[in-house]
Formats: C-alpha cells, structure tokens, sequence
C-alpha cells in the first residue's frame, strides 16, 4: 500500500531569512527614476492594489519608492528561488516572520502570480483591514476568482517601460531632437539604459517568451510561439488577421493563432490595436494592427527600423497613448488614421502619425485624418510628426501639425 505525503512547508528560518535578505536588497542602491505615469497611485487600508507590467519594467523599484513614502511595510518577491514551491498554506508562516519583523498594515506581495489560491490570502488580509500592493507581469493577474473574491476593493494600474518624460528624468536630459531621437531608437527599459547592450533586451524577450508564456500556459511544442512573435515584432504597425498568419507561419488553424497571440498580449509583450467601428462584431473581426511594448527591444530584435523610422514613430506614439487608456483604434474606411483615442470622459480624438510631413505626403495624411474627423463629427484632428509644427484649416475644420517631442513630453 503506498502512503501519500504532503509537500513539507518551507522552513520558517528559510522564509524569514529570504524576506529578511529581500528587504535589505530592496532598499540598497538609489530609489531609481520616479514615475510620473503612476503619480497619482494612493494606497487604501483594506483596499488590493494590483500592479502589471512587463517584466523588467521597474515594478520592484516602483515598490521602493512607495515603501520610503511610509513608515515600514512586509515585503516579498516571490521570483526568489528560494521560493518555488511556496503554496497556499505557507502563508501562514510568512505572517508569522511578518510578525517578527514588525508587522506593518501595508504588505507588498511582489510577482505573487504563480503562487497558487494567492487571491485567497488577498482577500483574508484585505478583510483584516490590510493594503495590500500585489505585482505581476501578466495582465491576466486579476483572475475569475479574484475578480469574484475582491469586487469593488481592489484597484489596478499598469507600469510600462519609461514614457518619454520618464526618460527625460532618468537621462537628465532636455527635450531635443537628438534627445527624441535617442529614446525613439533605445526604447524605455529601464535596465538597457544602464548597459546600452542590445543583447540584455535579446534576452529579456527570451525570458518573457519562456517564464511569462511558455512555461505558464504550459506549451510544449515552442517553435510556431517563437516563429510568431519574431513575426509580429518584424511587423510592428501593420495589420494582420488571425488567417493571414495562419497561411504565413502554416499554423494548423486560427485558434492556435488567436491562442498564442493572447498569451504574448497577457505576457505585455504585444497589443493588438482594433479598427474603428461602433459594431463590436466588427471590430472582432476586422484585422488587428500590431504594436510592441517597447521600441528599443523592436530595434534589438529586427533590423528592418534601421532606415525607415516611420512604423517604429508609430509604435512609439501608441505607448505613448497606451499608457493614458486601453479605448484606441485605428480608422479605415476610404483612407485610414492612425489613432482614434477615446482619452477621457468618453471625448473622442483623432490622430494621424507622420514621421515627416512633405509636399508628396501631406494630401494623404490629411484626408486620411480628416475623414475620420468626418465620421466622429470632430472639429479638429492632430498630425504628430518628428519635429514639425504647423496649423492646417480645410473648409471648417483645424489640423494641427505638432512635433511628438513637446507633445509626449505635456501629456
């Protein structure tokens, strides 16, 4: 007759030396570039704060700079190795060397995604009158069940790599063309900045493929996933369909596809940007335009941006818009607009994104930008150029021609 065992719980002179050593690296070094995307982030007692991201982006160094704005806090990174087998009933003994370590009200549960029935102790500590700040790099964090066990007491924001603000803060630069040009080109990952190594961007596109897609949802056969996600960042700015891909890559079918897409998207790696139209089934089906989380990692992954800047200018503007709301589109009727962003209060915007505006150009983008106008009864439209300022009025309406340096760097 066999005899089960339980897994044993991790040692709690194991656990409290891993938080103790955790803490201790949390607060070496600078509190790195504060960021002006999540300024206006408070923390609530019995109140979940949930923040994603990708991973790399500055998550844990965000927690920092919330923990010197408190007087102390229980914190763990669940990255650790140390921790890979933590589960639910370990809780127990991490309150415990909580406890011990002087218990705070605030608890940073860092990367906590994978530890299984997490939502629970959330939401026990949560009743307990807690504020709690829980991080993970999968937008999918919010699960079914702990949208049901926290409805109405949690809050979710997102970290992206540096806006250009960000950038301009962590440089000690000014805007210029030169300065534009340089976080168009190297992206906004934080640990790059430091090395300058296209390689360390290389990599961390490799890991998110296989900690953040692979091993999570478990797939077996990586080649197609790795195929796929090297074609969609060669492609950034594009539209594509799930059956177009399906023949290009010789995927078996569309679900497969559709599948893969969704985990890089959880993963943050990808956005796929619908078009325009006020029927949801429209907007399914119609085909999707690609973006990337970051431009730099674009550049490190392809060489096909070295010369022509105009796709890899779009992408950056979409981050930058990304970052305000997940409400944009693209427009495509007769002509097409780049973006049509829904920015706040429901009040639509149009934009249209050119690198350079010329005399062979310029008909085009406006037509295109003023046709959406058109559709969404708007009296003026914007043109974001690299470096150009202008103001265009056609029959009863304004387009304004701004350069995207002093337009990211207000907004």
């Amino acid at each position: 007759m066999k005899t089960l065992m339980s897994k044993a719980m991790i040692q709690k002179d194991i656990l409290k030396g891993v938080v103790e050593n955790q803490q201790k690296d949390l607060f070496s070094g600078d509190s790195g570039t504060n960021r002006s995307s999540l300024k206006n982030l408070q923390l609530y007692d019995g109140i979940v704060t949930v923040l994603t991201g990708l991973r790399r982006a500055g998550k844990s160094t965000f927690l920092k700079q919330i923990g010197k704005s408190i007087e102390n806090f229980n914190y763990v990174n669940f990255e650790d190795i140390r921790l890979n087998d933590f589960e639910i009933t370990d809780f127990q003994r991490l309150d415990e060397v909580f406890s011990e370590m002087g218990e705070s009200k605030y608890i940073f549960l860092d990367e906590v995604q994978d530890v299984p029935k997490w939502e629970k102790y959330a939401r026990s500590k949560q009743e307990g009158g807690k504020s709690l700040v829980i991080t993970g790099s999968n937008s999918k964090l919010l699960s079914s069940e702990l949208a049901t066990l926290l409805t109405g007491r949690h809050l979710k924001y997102e970290l992206f790599p540096f806006s250009y603000p960000e950038y301009l803060d962590f440089s000690s630069g000014e805007n210029s063309n030169e300065t534009f040009s340089a976080y168009l080109d190297k992206g906004g990952i934080p640990e790059y900045h430091k090395t300058g190594n296209e390689m360390y961007l290389q990599q961390l596109f490799e890991d998110i493929l296989l900690k953040d897609v692979v091993i999570r949802n478990n797939i077996r056969n990586v080649k197609p996933l790795k195929q796929l996600a090297q074609y969609l960042i060669s492609n950034i700015a594009k539209p594509v369909s799930f059956n177009s891909l399906k023949k290009i890559l010789e995927f078996k079918n569309t679900t497969t596809v559709s599948t893969y897409i969704s985990f890089l998207e959880d993963a943050y790696l990808f956005f796929m940007l619908p078009m325009f139209s006020y029927s949801l089934k429209q907007q399914i089906v119609n085909p999707k335009k690609i973006y990337s989380i970051d431009t730099g990692m674009v550049n490190a992954l392809t060489m096909s941006f070295s010369e022509d800047k105009g796709r890899l200018f779009e992408n950056l503007v979409f981050l930058h818009f990304r970052r305000l709301t997940d409400k944009i589109y693209y427009f495509r009727k007769q002509q097409e607009c780049d973006f049509i962003v829904n920015s706040y209060k429901d009040k639509m915007e149009a934009y249209q994104v050119c690198y350079h505006l010329t005399p062979d150009n310029q008909t085009r983008e406006i037509n295109g930008l003023l046709e959406a106008m058109n559709e969404l009864s708007l009296l003026e439209g914007t043109i974001i150029t690299f470096n150009q300022n202008d103001k265009i009025e056609v029959n009863d309406k304004v387009v304004h021609v701004v350069a995207a340096g002093e337009f990211l760097k207000k907004r």
